[in-house]
């Protein structure tokens, strides 16, 4: 059997057992190679790589919202005769430290002496929360509502606990009591745009963005959170202008490098992208300490794979290729990160490569139809340069 005729049934056998997938997944797929830019370009890559949700809930030692204080304590004694009040104290203590379970336990003591203690079933929905307890959590927000049904910070941790279960209707009406209560409080109406945001919603989560920005100027994750919904309605100036404010804040936070570099990318700018996406590994390089906000993307990845994007586009293939291949070494089951090198070694006549990365992608991704098409379009167009290497063969022989 000839070369041709090898490949050729390689490539046939490979499409036919790929039909049924093909069919299904790639009607209306480009008949040209194409980048995938799904995940891969437009910013955001990791769970949005937003700003995280600012605060986190609070812990209350006193029935008034307040930020946690630890309660004192009665003297030390033999734990049957500790009051409702020890145990609660004792699981703040628990809690203060990371040990959710033993605060938990606490807290549960002190509501067995106590059926009525507000702290102690608000601290538990506290800990229920920390631990991805979600319903427990709720539950015990809600008892604790029962019990105060005027504490702001109770229907505002409630409100978290829904959205981060994804119920984000029932997070925005949680929120939404949680402000009439407490009308002034910035981090009630951030919240809220942010559950907006994750429905959609991107008019009103930037009118409580711009809310608690009145209500704090140096609100860094309302204006980092406020330039994302303006870059997903497409006012990008916008945007940059919010990133701007939020880099004025907090200058060590890599997110907000990253996505300011994705609206620039998405402006055409690709200097000023190039330079942010820079920026954004150069910051998320710095010790731990030098954070003053929690980076979402550690590794950060998918800016070396955003960058490699532009390189990409600007024809710089080597630096494109390097920055794919970094991002790839920090997350290796990331389908996009082989799919884009793929498609680089492509541009550069590496056509084997470039087969092993889309046949690599498709491995971690199988339902992904433009891997697909680039590597079966590929693959066609080697079978019919053989063919003509062959047939200039034969006609020299002749």
């Amino acid at each position: 059997m000839s070369i041709e005729d090898t490949i050729a049934q390689t490539i046939r056998s490979q499409v036919t057992a790929a039909m049924p997938t093909i069919e299904s997944i790639m009607k209306g797929a480009s008949a040209r190679a194409m980048k995938d830019t799904g995940k891969s370009k437009a910013g955001p890559l990791k769970p949005s790589m937003e700003t995280k949700k600012a605060p986190t809930s609070f812990a209350v030692t006193a029935l008034s919202p307040a930020r946690a204080v630890v309660a004192s304590s009665g003297p030390g004694s033999a734990e049957e005769h500790l009051t409702a009040d020890q145990f609660h104290s004792r699981g703040y203590s628990h809690r203060k430290r990371g040990d959710f379970a033993a605060a938990i336990s606490d807290y549960t003591r002190a509501i067995q002496l106590d059926p009525r203690h507000f702290k102690a079933f608000f601290n538990r929905g506290f800990s229920y929360d920390k631990i991805g307890e979600y319903d427990l959590a709720i539950a015990d927000y809600s008892t604790a509502i029962e019990l105060d049904p005027t504490n702001a910070y109770a229907f505002y941790n409630r409100g978290i606990s829904y959205d981060r279960k994804g119920d984000y209707g029932a997070a925005i009406d949680n929120f939404t009591v949680a402000i009439k209560l407490e009308p002034r409080n910035p981090d009630f109406y951030h919240n809220r745009g942010f559950s907006y945001r994750k429905l959609g919603n991107y008019q009103a989560a930037i009118d409580d963005y711009s809310h608690a920005i009145v209500l704090n100027p140096t609100h860094f994750k309302a204006y980092a959170n406020r330039a994302f919904a303006y870059d997903k309605l497409g006012l990008l100036q916008d945007a940059v202008h919010d990133y701007d404010k939020a880099l004025q804040i907090d200058p060590s936070n890599a997110n907000a490098y990253h996505n300011r570099g994705s609206s620039f990318d998405k402006m055409g700018l690709n200097d000023k992208a190039l330079a942010d996406y820079s920026d954004a590994i150069r910051v998320s390089a710095l010790p731990a300490v030098c954070f003053s906000s929690e980076q979402l993307d550690p590794s950060n990845a998918s800016s070396f794979n955003s960058r490699g994007l532009v390189y990409d586009k600007l024809g710089v293939y080597d630096d494109a290729i390097s920055d794919f291949t970094t991002a790839i070494e920090r997350e290796r089951d990331n389908a996009i990160f082989y799919h884009n090198r793929g498609y680089c070694f492509h541009n550069i006549g590496k056509h084997d490569l470039a087969i092993a990365d889309y046949t690599k992608a498709l491995q971690l991704n199988p339902w992904n139809p433009t891997a697909y098409n680039n590597r079966v379009l590929l693959q066609m167009c080697l079978c019919s340069f053989l063919r003509g290497l062959q047939g200039v063969s034969l006609g020299s022989m002749i």
